[in-house]
């Protein structure tokens, strides 16, 4: 129709059932556009990323149980993971290491927090 809208459908299943969602997507010219660049590979299922607190570098979430520091700058990733509990983590169906967040005096206390499945389900 020429007018930027184009429509399309989000699908997501567990393998019993499944959910769509329609979707509309609105392309509008802007005079600052975006750049996208890929900063690194190697990742497995990477989940999100947190900025360190004080540092360049980022946090990388894998669902699996692995939090590995990268530096975007120039996509070098530590050879030692930040945070390995793949052993006390669950990644049947959608469990995993999932959520990730440091407390607000990290530089200081190095306090941070996870939120993770157990190998029981919870």
């Amino acid at each position: 129709d020429r007018n930027n809208i184009y429509l399309g459908q989000l699908r997501a299943s567990d393998g019993q059932t499944s959910v769509t969602l329609d979707l509309a997507l609105t392309v509008v010219a802007t005079a600052s556009g975006f750049r996208v660049r890929r900063v690194a590979t190697g990742f497995n299922q990477p989940v999100f990323l947190a900025p360190v607190p004080g540092s360049d570098r980022v946090f990388v979430i894998e669902r699996g149980g692995l939090i590995r520091l990268l530096d975007p700058s120039t996509g070098t990733i530590a050879p030692t993971a930040f945070l390995n509990v793949v052993n006390q983590t669950s990644t049947e169906g959608e469990r995993g290491l999932l959520g990730f967040a440091t407390a607000s005096d990290y530089p200081s206390s190095g306090v941070f927090y996870v939120f993770l499945t157990n190998p029981q389900g919870a």
